[in-house]
């Protein structure tokens, strides 16, 4: 399950990097509160879950708890209560919190499903693009270095310069070290052009 969530996360992120910037759910099913159940050491909604469950269940005190369903499901911080409807309840785990547990995670298995289907539709009809967030950086130097070369060392306009770099040519971090490199590319020689 873990390995699986972090599949998912890694290769949404290398391969369709804007549409997770720009498509909130998703984000949300990836990352959010609501994600695909985890139980990862830094993000153990699984068993958390279940401690919380198990928290209900011990302040009931000495006689034990009457029979409530609802009971392990109370104040639930990653679960959407109510849960999902079972479409098949026979292979769920028998438990209230372990049915909600997979019914949420199908769905929102279900809903990532979706979500990625709406983006290769948009891809293969032309309509979105995705680039790696560093090549867009690196794709921006080369166009303007290539005119800049083709052109010689007027063609660079007053605008851009080390100083006044317009986005995306600066990193996360605000380094233009990129873009300084860019623009003080030695001026060609005749035989260089040609």
């Amino acid at each position: 399950m873990n390995t699986t969530a972090r599949l998912l996360q890694a290769y949404t992120r290398l391969g369709l990097p804007n549409a997770l910037d720009s498509d909130d759910v998703l984000s949300a099913n990836l990352f959010g509160q609501y994600q695909i159940p985890v139980n990862m050491p830094a993000d153990a909604k699984v068993s958390n879950a279940y401690a919380r469950a198990g928290d209900t269940y011990a302040a009931c005190g000495s006689p034990p708890c009457a029979l409530d369903p609802s009971r392990p499901l109370r104040d639930q911080v990653s679960l959407k209560l109510p849960c999902e409807p079972a479409v098949d309840a026979s292979d769920l785990p028998g438990d209230p919190l372990g049915g909600c547990l997979v019914t949420s995670a199908r769905s929102r298995a279900s809903t990532l499903m979706q979500r990625y289907e709406v983006w290769a539709d948009q891809m293969t009809a032309g309509l979105h693009r995705e680039r790696v967030p560093w090549m867009n950086d690196t794709i921006m130097g080369l166009r303007i270095a290539t005119r800049r070369h083709r052109a010689g060392p007027s063609s660079v306009p007053s605008s851009i310069s080390a100083h006044n770099c317009p986005p995306p040519c600066s990193s996360e971090k605000g380094d233009r070290s990129m873009w300084t490199e860019v623009v003080t590319l030695p001026r060609p020689t005749p035989e260089e052009r040609h």
